[in-house]
């Protein structure tokens, strides 16, 4: 039996909370910060011009955002009418926006300036929406690419037709009421749809995943939380966009103990270092540590900056744990997880008081409630040991995906157990060990290589930063291992040298066959997109 949901759906749960905690810090972002009753205060007044607008319990409404102070008031704003909040890659570019906005059917989009100088969401929505030209009539846009889509709020400074502002969105409300607004909501329930993700990952067709309040407490509320005692006024830091599962999940978890989410509006490792110092954030929550590791590299690191630091969240494999540890302050626990956004987040997460070794070797245990499976390759249940596609079941999975009946069907099998695409195994305790995406799998010779080891062994290169390695045909072994790297600034070191690394301390079928120099990385919400390597070497091949 999982542990019942106690806490209301999220505009009620910020309402409760407020309540509490109104005065405590509840958002932190760079040098702004915003408290409870702060956050409620704006949401709610937010929530009364688009109550004023027509928006009601269940229409989707787009936050087209980077991380920022605003992000949170609009998506509690759309929490507080019963609405469902659909998170939009900050990262999309014309062809995914374009998509993305027809598809969702959303009514509003809300977007800012607050980046003109890197990223200019105005130009692009110009770009990706030709119909903008036209402006508006009888108060609404009228795009043909999407057709539900009846105005775009820019938050910020500058003016732009034929976006509307917040404050003329929030002048709107006129005599809208608290209590009208708290009506709307009543009847939503912990199992309506919440949030909508897009979630392309690493592969290429995105889709919209659709998450129940119920699904993401089990996770950010009762999981997480739980595990690192996390204290009324502590911060958790979070360099992970709003937009990704755990930014939205995390969210959840800050409000429903009465913490701080702490972030910023562009994850740079300098920058991340100097909030972590300065707040004396309780709790570390990169996530991937792709986004830790780079950190705990600043020239002016020294464990005195995680001095206040009790425990650090990161899915990495044992190898890059330790090299981690070798930065990190002793005491501080280390955690880590197997997730998805299907599953709202988590599947299996490490029990603190497992030991070290279990902790940064595996990805913990189911969390409660969920059951986990192995399916092996000819579609039998596999005994503990043996390898195959990890599946689980239980309230923490997602609802569908939107206007995708197939791939619902082909993801959420008879019996509720969800596919995951990634291949695990169990060990006899029950233990998660997960060893990449199925596709991240190599067939070297006849023998099955996960990339994943070789990047961690890779990355314990002094001169390495980052490492990705792929499948490349091969006409003898079918296939071989090529590895992508980017450097540290100031390092240098050849392909031969890095491939010598290797020899000698991989078995020789890990060995890459050849090494790449990157300095940027093709990336979904947090993640290197692999199949557009892959693409890389296809167009090299050819």
């Amino acid at each position: 039996m999982s542990k019942p949901v106690n806490s209301p759906p999220h505009g009620a749960l910020l309402r409760q909370q407020a309540a509490i905690h109104g005065e405590r810090v509840c958002v932190i972002v760079d040098d702004e910060s915003l408290t409870y009753g702060e956050l409620l205060n704006r949401a709610r007044a937010l929530a009364r011009g688009m109550y004023a607008c027509g928006i009601r319990k269940g229409d989707r409404i787009g936050v087209f955002m980077p991380n920022c102070t605003e992000f949170f008031v609009v998506h509690f704003a759309i929490q507080l009418l019963g609405a469902i909040t659909v998170t939009i890659n900050a990262r999309y570019k014309s062809h995914e926006l374009k998509y993305a906005l027809g598809f969702s059917d959303i009514r509003l989009l809300f977007t800012t300036d607050r980046i003109d100088e890197h990223v200019n969401f105005g130009d692009l929505l110009w770009q990706t929406l030709p119909d903008l030209s036209l402006g508006q009539s009888e108060g609404r846009l009228h795009v043909a690419d999407a057709p539900r889509l009846e105005n775009i709020i820019l938050v910020g400074s500058s003016e732009r037709t034929p976006f509307i502002s917040l404050a003329q969105l929030t002048a709107q409300a006129g005599n809208v009421s608290d209590a009208e607004l708290e009506q709307c909501a009543a009847s939503t329930t912990l199992d309506d749809i919440a949030v909508v993700l897009f979630t392309s990952g690493t592969t290429a067709a995105p889709k919209a995943c659709q998450l129940t309040h119920r699904g993401i407490y089990q996770t950010w509320v009762n999981t997480y939380p739980d595990a690192v005692n996390l204290q009324p006024g502590e911060k958790v830091w979070v360099p992970m966009p709003c937009f990704h599962v755990g930014g939205i999940g995390l969210t959840a978890t800050a409000v429903s103990r009465g913490a701080a989410f702490a972030t910023s509006i562009h994850h740079e490792a300098a920058a991340a270092l100097r909030l972590i110092r300065n707040h004396r954030i309780e709790h570390l929550y990169p996530g991937f540590f792709t986004l830790m590791l780079p950190v705990l590299r600043e020239p002016d690191y020294d464990e005195a900056a995680f001095a206040n630091a009790r425990s650090m969240v990161a899915v990495a494999p044992h190898e890059t744990h330790m090299l981690m540890k070798e930065y990190l302050p002793p005491d501080i626990l280390t955690l880590q997880l197997f997730g998805m956004t299907e599953a709202c987040g988590y599947v299996s997460f490490t029990r603190a008081d497992a030991p070290e070794e279990k902790r940064l070797r595996t990805n913990g245990t189911p969390i409660e409630g969920v059951e986990v499976r192995i399916i092996d390759e000819q579609g039998n249940l596999a005994p503990p040991g043996v390898q195959g596609e990890i599946q689980f079941r239980g309230p923490n999975s997602f609802h569908s995906y939107y206007k995708d009946e197939a791939a619902t069907r082909a993801t959420i099998l008879e019996g509720g157990w969800v596919r995951t695409g990634d291949c695990g195994m169990l060990d006899a305790e029950g233990f998660v060990y997960f060893l990449g995406r199925i596709k991240d799998m190599l067939k070297v010779g006849g023998e099955n290589v996960a990339a994943a080891e070789i990047e961690a062994f890779l990355g314990r290169h002094p001169a390495v930063k980052m490492t990705q390695v792929v499948g490349k045909p091969d006409e003898y072994y079918g296939e071989v291992a090529v590895a992508f790297v980017e450097l540290l600034p100031g390092k240098h070191a050849d392909a031969a040298e890095l491939i010598a690394f290797c020899k000698g301390r991989l078995a020789s079928f890990k060995v890459p066959r050849e090494v790449r120099f990157v300095t940027e990385w093709p990336m979904s919400a947090t993640k290197i997109q692999k199949f557009k390597l892959r693409e890389q070497l296809r167009a090299a091949g050819a």
